[in-house]
């Protein structure tokens, strides 16, 4: 993960279940539902990067979300998310 931006991130992963709805929605919705983190890095400051490496299961949902909280508000609810299936058959 490299902050190419001008302010800190803090990127986590989460595992998402099926029935979840989409992530944004989630984020911007009134409802929530609690997801416990699978993986993540610590803040990384602008210009400095990092790795972590996640065994990801075949199939299964996961999201990368931004929790950095500024003047701006939320980085996760701005945008700063996304959510991707892991390539492969579930076993």
């Amino acid at each position: 993960m490299r902050n190419t931006g001008t302010i800190p991130h803090r990127v986590t992963m989460l595992r998402l279940p099926d029935d979840l709805p989409p992530l944004d929605e989630q984020l911007k919705g009134t409802e929530r539902r609690p997801i416990s983190p699978f993986a993540g890095i610590y803040d990384r400051l602008p210009g400095r990067e990092g790795t972590f490496a996640v065994d990801l299961a075949p199939g299964q949902r996961y999201g990368m979300v931004c929790f950095i909280v500024d003047e701006g508000g939320s980085h996760a609810v701005r945008g700063m998310s996304t959510e991707f299936r892991a390539p492969g058959t579930p076993p």
